[in-house]
């Protein structure tokens, strides 16, 4: 069945742009130049949505809760916050800024709410869902919960970051992230993109909330800081930059968040990763950012570091280990047990080289061009990924095997030793094995490891750091040729 739009629009280019769309995308379109000819209609023929220019907008707020019944998109140029917040209240769904893509925002928020009604209600009916949070939109999670009224409980686990939303009748009343409870925990989790996730229905009669601020609010809230995000990336001219500090930050004219923010700049993580691990909320860490930038404090890292970059001499060693002769394109598989090492390493790989990573169904790609004539693909999988299923796809490109072991976790030393094998057995490239956060005793409990894996000395065991350039590509220079014949049965 087509549905219906009804369209309160003054503006005749503007109409007949959103008209000319819905059509094509197979809808019907009414349109109304007040609100007094819509209400009227309305008692003759029924509406699936409502599209509105904020200018258009009735004053009474029993106008406005009438729109409740309805998918309701309130839309206009550089709408205040605290607007938003009090449409967000008397029911509206969706407040947005006009932009030149507004016929096709307009339509395909009408197709999500589509579908939140039907797949995404099918998928908080069942019991208990497990997924991979970037495979679904969090915010339209929690929304649909909003609208039909839910008690939902959502978990997110991320490796060792670990957050949980509970939603009773459609309000958020506890919320926790690492470091942060209430609404700065519901903003910090709407900020990540990766983990699994969990949602679970619940019943209950009655329940305390420790969040002050309604549900609404925090979506409104969310987007706001969303625009602030892309405001303050605008200010400084690059998308997602990696920021550098430019002046000594010794002296003791910087405020206690001022040093911490600084501190974290000087890891050279990128500006997502920035806002995500701060401890304050994200909209003063961009003012604090923002002010150091002013200051002159901070710039954008416009350039790479000379010693981070591959040298010829790296280039030599590289070309030799990988022993493919004449190849101008190989690839380096990159298998973790921990998604957060795989992220590490790849991102270190790619901000290093000034490459992007790329991300599909659990698998992380890097490309980087050692020379114009000679390429390297980074692919970095979980050891949960099936490997064999893999490979059919990718051995005939594989030049070598990193295997990374994360010693911050529990090792399961039977399946570890397993795997390896599995790995040596069935493929023969250059391999080794590299342990990450290995803080004390590194040779000490390599030599346990080499031990209890029953790895013989012809196979290179290598502590690194996941985040440091220089120890990745010294892996390079550990990479051995092994067989299943030299593991020790």
């Amino acid at each position: 069945m087509t549905s219906t739009i009804y369209l309160l629009e003054i503006k005749k280019k503007t109409a007949q742009e959103i008209v000319n769309y819905a059509i094509r995308s197979g809808f019907e379109i009414l349109t109304f130049t007040n609100f007094t000819s819509l209400l009227k209609e309305l008692k003759n023929k029924p509406s699936d949505a409502m599209f509105i220019n904020i200018d258009l907008v009735p004053t009474s707020d029993d106008h406005l809760r009438v729109l409740k019944n309805y998918f309701t998109v309130i839309y206009g140029d550089f709408i205040d916050y605290d607007l938003k917040h009090r449409f967000y209240h008397l029911g509206i769904d969706r407040v947005i800024n006009t932009s030149q893509n507004l016929p096709l925002m307009l339509v395909q928020l009408l197709q999500f709410d589509s579908y939140s009604r039907d797949e995404l209600k099918s998928l908080l009916n069942k019991n208990v869902t497990v997924t991979n949070l970037s495979d679904v939109h969090l915010k339209n999670i929690v929304h649909n919960a909003i609208i039909n009224k839910r008690n939902l409980v959502i978990k997110i686990n991320d490796e060792d970051w670990f957050a949980k939303i509970r939603i009773f009748r459609g309000e958020v009343i506890d919320a926790c992230s690492p470091g942060k409870e209430g609404i700065d925990a519901v903003l910090n989790i709407f900020q990540h993109s990766q983990g699994q996730l969990t949602l679970q229905p619940f019943s209950s009669e009655k329940e305390t909330s420790s969040c002050n601020v309604s549900t609404f609010g925090m979506l409104a809230e969310a987007e706001y800081q969303s625009r602030l995000l892309i405001d303050f990336q605008q200010k400084i001219g690059k998308k997602n930059p990696i920021l550098k500090v430019d002046i000594k930050t010794n002296g003791n004219n910087f405020s206690p968040e001022e040093k911490n923010i600084l501190r974290m700049v000087s890891t050279q993580i990128n500006l997502q990763s920035l806002v995500q691990e701060s401890p304050y909320p994200l909209s003063h860490t961009l003012a604090v950012l923002d002010h150091l930038f002013d200051k002159q404090v901070l710039s954008v890292s416009t350039s790479i570091n000379r010693q981070r970059q591959f040298t010829e001499e790296d280039i030599s060693i590289i070309r030799s280990s990988l022993n493919k002769p004449g190849q101008k394109y190989a690839q380096i598989l990159v298998i973790c047990s921990t998604h957060r090492s795989k992220r590490q390493f790849l991102e270190t790989v790619a901000k290093a080289t000034n490459c992007k990573v790329k991300s599909n169904n659990m698998i992380d790609v890097t490309n980087i061009y050692l020379e114009e004539d000679y390429a390297l693909q980074f692919i970095g999988i979980h050891s949960a990924v099936n490997l064999q299923k893999l490979m059919l796809k990718i051995k005939d490109n594989i030049a070598a095997i990193f295997l990374v072991f994360d010693f911050s976790r529990e090792l399961k030393f039977e399946y570890k030793k397993y795997y390896i094998k599995q790995v040596v057995n069935c493929y023969e490239f250059p391999f080794v094995i590299g342990l990450t956060n290995l803080t004390k005793f590194g040779k000490r409990v390599i030599e346990e490891m080499r031990k209890r894996l029953e790895i013989p000395p012809g196979i290179k065991i290598v502590s690194f750091d996941p985040k440091n350039f220089q120890q990745i590509k010294q892996l390079f220079n550990q990479l051995t040729n092994v067989h299943v014949n030299d593991l020790v049965e």
